[in-house]
């Protein structure tokens, strides 16, 4: 069983790129259900991560997959959740034949953050997974990965463009300058 340690500091990093106001984002379209998107600071116009989101056919849950500096970040949130700030869940995900552990810390009353090393080799199971099985607390969902593959490719430019030291998907390139400089 592979583990992922959660790393608050990273997470609480990105919660702070993640809020309404502070950030700009490049739309670089969608792949089936999937959108991809660039991230950058708005008072700094830094590049801070590449993105591609999804919302849940079962649930109300959206899912975002996030790849920074701290490797791969999960979010899962759903407006009709209320949770208590900054508390910590057990968590299990499992892609295929795959399983990760871990805690995942709870960033807003409306969502939760998972953090995965680049070395897990989550990446490679989620672009090549049917289905994300994820147990956090007691609860539980399952998440179709239709079109990630695809979406990862261009989640792949993306960081060639932009992060081109941390693509965990595809050869190195030179980066490009900032969009909103």
């Amino acid at each position: 069983m592979k583990v992922a340690r959660l790393f608050l500091a990273g997470l609480m990093v990105l919660c702070r790129f993640s809020s309404v106001g502070e950030a700009k984002t490049v739309d670089l379209g969608t792949s089936g259900e999937w959108s991809i998107y660039a991230y950058f600071d708005n008072s700094t116009n830094m590049f801070g991560h590449c993105g591609m989101t999804t919302g849940s056919k079962v649930g109300s849950e959206s899912l975002t997959l996030i790849v920074s500096k701290a490797g791969y970040n999960i979010f899962l949130d759903s407006q009709d959740w209320d949770l208590p700030v900054g508390e910590t869940f057990d968590s299990v995900s499992t892609i295929g034949s795959d399983t990760w552990t871990g805690h995942a810390l709870v960033i807003y009353p409306h969502g939760i953050a998972m953090t995965y090393p680049f070395e897990s080799e989550f990446g490679v199971a989620f672009r090549q997974g049917s289905e994300l099985d994820l147990q956090i607390g007691k609860f539980s969902r399952s998440l179709k990965l239709d079109g990630a593959q695809t979406a990862t490719s261009a989640l792949a430019n993306c960081l060639d463009q932009y992060m081109p030291s941390k693509n965990p998907f595809g050869p190195q390139s030179t980066p490009v300058s900032n969009p909103f400089k």
